[in-house]
């Protein structure tokens, strides 16, 4: 349960902003782009422009949602709390953000009323869970 916790920060912090720095693994680019188009197709408000500013093979993935903390996808954490650390493999990472954008998309997230929990997020509450499992 608590990498889903993970994965629906990171869909919401992609789905809030109107655009996204990119960079990292060449094939995850290509299926965030897929999935993002697939969110504006279900739902009209999602309209989030990426930028890949570097393509590579593998990890580290790091993404920076405009007005928002970034993401990053890697087997080492960051130094920032600031970030949210995802590190699981990149098929793995892939197949559970589709599956948060696709819900909240569906739910009429951003600007739905109810539709997420909209608790504070937590890195460091985040990373002990993790690290303990």
């Amino acid at each position: 349960m608590a990498s889903i916790d993970g994965y629906r920060e990171m869909a919401k912090r992609i789905l809030r902003s109107r655009g996204i720095i990119y960079s990292g693994d060449v094939k995850f680019a290509t299926d965030l782009t897929d999935y993002l188009i697939k969110a504006s197709d279900i739902n009209p408000k999602v309209n989030v422009e990426m930028e890949i500013q570097f393509k590579t093979n593998g990890l580290p993935i790091k993404i920076t949602p405009m007005g928002a903390h970034g993401i990053f996808i890697s087997k080492d954490p960051p130094h920032s709390h600031d970030l949210l650390w995802i590190w699981d493999d990149i098929p793995y990472v892939s197949k559970n953000l589709m599956r948060e954008i696709q819900l909240l998309a569906s739910a009429g997230y951003p600007g739905c009323i109810g539709c997420v929990d909209n608790t504070p997020w937590s890195e460091s509450k985040w990373r002990d869970i993790r690290l303990n499992q």
